[in-house]
């Protein structure tokens, strides 16, 4: 009796446990590509990012430079352009 009870909570864990790792996978596949700008101690940066993904770096820019603000301006545009094109290519994936 007190073999099968523990057999049972067993089996209710293991399909638990199954069950959220299926839910995270399927929320990190969900995940849109955004743009994030952060301050790191070597300068500014620009990157794509993605819960569950590495970040991809657009640019590390040194806020010193004469031309920052034009160069972050350029570097958040073509993070917004790389994040559009991830995410459209993710939609017409099947799945």
């Amino acid at each position: 009796m007190l073999l099968d009870v523990l057999i049972a909570l067993v089996l209710v864990a293991l399909i638990a446990g199954g069950l959220a790792m299926v839910s995270r996978r399927r929320r990190a596949g969900l995940e849109l590509w955004k743009v994030d700008i952060r301050s790191i101690t070597s300068g500014t940066v620009v990157e794509v990012v993605r819960e569950g993904d590495r970040p991809q770096r657009i640019a590390l820019l040194d806020p010193a430079d004469e031309e920052f603000s034009m160069k972050l301006e350029d570097a958040r545009a073509a993070a917004l352009e790389r994040a559009i094109a991830l995410n459209s290519a993710r939609e017409g994936l099947p799945g």
